[in-house]
């Protein structure tokens, strides 16, 4: 997590030769192919997207019923401020997300927020793609 994830992504991207990379938690999983999700960012035209994720735990008690509500909150703010990226899955073109990570800080506060952010201010093309990630 935090730092260590960002590490490793900074590490592994100059060794990955395919066109686009999908960076995913070890423990989330999907529902729908990921090569859906790739489709849907190369059709749009997108160097980075963000995606749609959606609490698994959502009706267990109070407190995973807030959760859900702020998650839906936060992924339908994704659609206006696409570059708020999540750290359990966001997916990319590898040679852009090679470039932000080169200039990312690896400041734990910022991490998954900052590649966004920064993917934007390098004028990539960032954007959503509803793609549902529980």
């Amino acid at each position: 997590g935090g730092t260590v994830r960002d590490t490793v992504i900074k590490a592994v991207l100059p060794t990955v030769d395919a066109r686009y990379v999908v960076c995913i938690d070890a423990d989330t999983t999907t529902t729908q192919p990921l090569e859906r999700l790739v489709g849907a960012l190369h059709a749009r035209g997108l160097d980075v997207a963000s995606i749609r994720l959606v609490p698994s735990n959502a009706h267990e008690s109070l407190l995973t019923r807030f959760q859900a509500h702020e998650y839906r909150l936060a992924m339908q703010l994704r659609i206006i401020a696409p570059w708020l990226l999540s750290g359990a899955c966001h997916a990319a073109r590898t040679s852009a997300l090679r470039q932000v990570m080169d200039n990312h800080s690896l400041f734990f506060q910022g991490n998954d927020v900052e590649a966004g952010v920064l993917a934007h201010a390098m004028g990539f093309r960032v954007g959503h793609v509803p793609f549902e990630v529980p």
